[in-house]
């Protein structure tokens, strides 16, 4: 027997309710929404009666019937949202891999692990929802991008692949954008079950349910999707493949990546990579450690020391014995194939019963977009476009795969005999 909306007074109270049960802020309901959060904290206080254009966008955002939203009336039916676990996926394994190399000296311990259990899931979500990260990560241009990828695709069917999802609040955006397009699906992709879980919850939420998105959550590791054959699909597709979250810049080689794991892709299909922008050459040192926040001793961001928090997770969690654990970082040109680019080094030094031991927890990767898109092409991905946002520090760019022609050889002369 189907639910029913809890009664609230009026649209403000039905607003503020339901932005609350989403666990979003009134900036995060503005970007997803493409309002202001004024306009919307004028709703919830009663100030501002909504027309219907700002009902629709608000309804549309939050994934619910407008008419109920409006009136009161029932809401319509949840969408409908299928789960698969990727085959050779052996979570318990991985934790078993982790806890070999925290038994060690010293390793790299990739993001992989980061997730697994719901106390580093929970740490990632708190600290998306913290004010002065969200304003970071919730200002991408979604509402741009979607009308590019539509002119890109036109009416072709279109599969919207998301690689390490998270909570799959961009994903589920930019599907809703692109929610008018006649035969689309929506797959979200990670490694968390509780991260996925949360994905498909977002999904259900905010997909308004008369666009009937088809949506498929898998739990897996996107370092094997060539071995995931229940991507290919019948009948031409296209792919448009996101790595939202500095997902791609967290890769150890980032370019080995895409040459391996998104070899599958075809010609036409879509590559969109959310990354951090270099601040400077990677020559110029100096004023690298002046203007990089991560480096710089003036204008860290609040929510760095949180970061940490999640990084040293695993340690503190699987480590035997771990008495103290202290993070450094530093420049490192050398870890990027991409020209002008860098790396900040995240590395820990642990002091456990048995001795001390450092491990590296993760590269930070910061991209010159002429080196990025020189890099790309090499692999067959030509940049469309690119879209820079929080105030110049990231950007979100667009890949078009376009396989080299075959060249053509020319037929032999034949040289008469004197």
């Amino acid at each position: 027997m189907a639910t029913k909306q809890p009664k609230h007074r009026g649209i403000r109270d039905r607003l503020m309710a339901l932005r609350l049960s989403r666990n979003l802020t009134s900036n995060m309901l503005a970007q997803l929404s493409g309002l202001t959060h004024t306009t919307i904290r004028q709703i919830e206080s009663g100030r501002t009666v909504p027309g219907v254009d700002t009902v629709e966008k608000l309804a549309n955002a939050l994934g619910v019937d407008a008419c109920w939203f409006t009136f009161g009336h029932p809401e319509a039916a949840q969408h409908p949202v299928q789960a698969l676990i990727a085959p050779d996926f052996h979570p318990i394994q991985l934790v078993a891999e982790l806890r070999a190399l925290l038994s060690g000296r010293s390793g790299h311990i990739d993001d992989t692990y980061k997730y697994l259990d719901p106390i580093g899931a929970a740490q990632f979500q708190e600290l998306h929802q913290q004010a002065d990260f969200a304003d970071e990560v919730f200002t991408i241009p979604i509402r741009d991008i979607a009308a590019e990828v539509g002119r890109l695709v036109g009416e072709t069917p279109l599969d919207l692949l998301g690689l390490g999802v998270g909570s799959g609040d961009h994903e589920v955006k930019l599907a809703t954008k692109l929610g008018k397009h006649p035969d689309m699906r929506l797959l979200m992709l990670d490694i968390s079950l509780p991260l996925l879980a949360e994905a498909a919850q977002n999904a259900i939420k905010r997909l308004p349910p008369a666009r009937k998105i088809p949506v498929l959550c898998i739990l897996g590791n996107f370092h094997q999707l060539p071995a995931y054959s229940f991507l290919e699909s019948q009948g031409p597709r296209r792919h448009l493949v996101t790595m939202f979250g500095y997902t791609f810049g967290n890769l150890e080689n980032e370019v080995r990546f895409v040459r391996n794991s998104l070899s599958w892709l075809s010609s036409g299909d879509l590559l969109l990579l959310d990354v951090d922008c270099a601040v400077a050459p990677a020559a110029d040192s100096a004023l690298i450690m002046k203007r990089d926040r991560a480096l710089s001793k003036e204008g860290a961001p609040a929510w760095l020391g949180q970061v940490e928090e999640f990084l040293t997770g695993p340690i503190w969690r699987y480590g035997s014995g771990v008495r103290d654990v202290s993070v450094t970082r530093t420049l490192d040109i050398h870890s990027t194939p991409v020209p002008n680019s860098y790396a900040i080094d995240i590395r820990a030094q642990v002091e456990s019963a048995s001795g001390r031991k450092e491990f590296s927890i993760g590269y930070t990767k910061r991209y010159d977009i002429h080196g990025l898109a020189a890099c790309m092409k090499k692999e067959q991905w030509h940049l469309v476009q690119h879209w820079s946002y929080a105030e110049g520090r990231s950007m979100v760019c667009l890949f078009e795969k376009r396989e080299a022609e075959k060249a053509v050889r020319s037929p032999k002369r034949r040289i008469a005999k004197e």
